[in-house]
């Protein structure tokens, strides 16, 4: 069984191009219309000759089948056997197996299909005009000079030879009809598939587009007027040194949050594109929190907001990406910062034995239920305000899945929210 979905998966499988699988499909049928003719030429006593003649037939085809698939020239091959088969070695069995009173004016059917279905462009036309005029002149061959046909040892009913033909000319084209219906109903799945890729894909550009104007506007906007002010009170005599730096540390700190903003851009493109790097090594997850809280003290600050710590003294390290795992918790803290207003955000550390797990608490305007039930995905609105939550929360999951952790989200419109991950400790 297992050979089987082997050469299932060689000869037929989803990776190979439709010029493969035609021809693959094409020495199939043709496999088959060479066995139906062993096992006829067998039972009806076509003699040693015409038996041999038929075996080199089904051996010259697997040989051409198994070349093709190592060579990919599909196209190369199928002129061979086209020529080989239809246009030398059915002509010549029907003169050795009794003209058109034998079983091969069956198979003059199933050629010109198979050479519609295999070959392309003018080879197709020029192929097909070539076996009807060869086919023809075999029938008048067969009319004018019978003592030309030898019929089998053992044939005796002519309309028999001719009925078994058929069936077996009409078997070999089922075999074609039936994989290029499958092929087709695969294709038409996969199409749907792609479609449905393709439209996904555009949505997520669309709303890529969206959150970079909608996040790159306002801190753009904040530089401009900045820099016009700055600009503009040059030749103010009261507009002083202290004023020109604090309007340079508000573009200084709209270019960083412009550098986050970036930072997420090649961020979600990595991870969408399967291109994220994990590389772990021994970290303190205590030191990163306390590095995060100090590196958002200004804003919290300048919001009204209280910041906690709530560290145990002792804590073992972890292993994780120090870079991504920092990132997480700047995330959260950039979101608690950004929807809390004179509040309290709390980071809050604990530890079990399998597990870490580090928590931002804020008392801000929490998430509408709606909004919370698809936190994690990589557009959303956040809060009341309507205001963006940016790609922070799906990155964060992102990571925290890529590190065997787990992050989950509590919140209530209104009175704050509660956002937490696990590391395996």
């Amino acid at each position: 069984m297992n050979v089987y979905y082997r050469m299932k998966e060689k000869y037929f499988g989803r990776g190979l191009g439709m010029q493969a699988l035609k021809f693959n499909l094409f020495g199939l049928a043709c496999g088959a219309a060479g066995f139906i003719l062993l096992i006829l030429n067998v039972v009806l006593g076509a003699g040693v000759f015409n038996i041999v003649l038929n075996a080199a037939l089904l051996a010259f085809v697997a040989a051409a089948v198994m070349q093709a698939n190592a060579t990919r020239e599909y196209e190369l091959f199928s002129l061979i056997i086209v020529t080989a088969l239809f246009l030398v070695f059915f002509p010549a069995f029907f003169f050795t197996t009794g003209g058109y009173g034998g079983v091969i004016p069956g198979f003059y059917i199933f050629a010109p299909v198979m050479t519609i279905t295999v070959l392309n462009g003018k080879k197709r036309i020029c192929f097909v005009a070539a076996e009807i005029l060869i086919y023809a002149g075999c029938f008048a061959a067969a009319h004018y000079y019978p003592y030309f046909m030898i019929s089998f040892a053992a044939v005796k009913n002519t309309e028999r030879d001719v009925i078994i033909g058929c069936a077996a000319a009409s078997a070999a084209l089922s075999v074609m009809v039936i994989g290029l219906v499958k092929f087709y109903e695969r294709e038409q799945t996969e199409l749907e598939e792609n479609k449905w890729e393709y439209r996904r894909e555009s949505q997520m550009k669309t709303e890529f587009i969206r959150y970079a104007s909608h996040e790159l506007k306002t801190p753009t906007a904040v530089i401009m007027n900045y820099a016009r002010d700055t600009e503009r009170e040059l030749d103010n005599p009261d507009f002083t040194a202290k004023d020109i730096l604090f309007s340079q540390s508000r573009i200084v700190s709209e270019c960083d949050h412009i550098k986050r903003i970036l930072k997420q851009l090649l961020d979600i493109t990595a991870i969408e594109s399967g291109r994220m790097k994990i590389v772990k090594k021994p970290l303190s997850l205590k030191e990163l929190a306390r590095n995060a809280a100090e590196s958002f003290a200004h804003e919290f600050e300048r919001g009204g907001n209280e910041l906690r710590l709530e560290l145990p003294d002792t804590l073992k390290n972890i292993y994780a990406d120090r870079d991504i795992i920092k990132q997480v918790i700047m995330n959260l803290l950039s979101n608690a910062a950004k929807h809390t207003k004179n509040g309290t955000v709390t980071i809050r550390l604990t530890e079990s034995d399998d597990f870490q797990s580090l928590g931002v608490t804020d008392t801000g305007e929490g998430i509408r239920p709606d909004v919370l039930k698809q936190v994690f995905k990589n557009y959303i609105e956040c809060g009341n305000s309507g205001e963006s939550s940016g790609l922070g929360l799906y990155i964060c999951k992102k990571y925290i899945d890529a590190h065997g952790g787990e992050i989950r989200i509590e919140s209530e419109a209104g009175k704050g929210t509660n956002v937490w991950f696990e590391l395996p400790a």
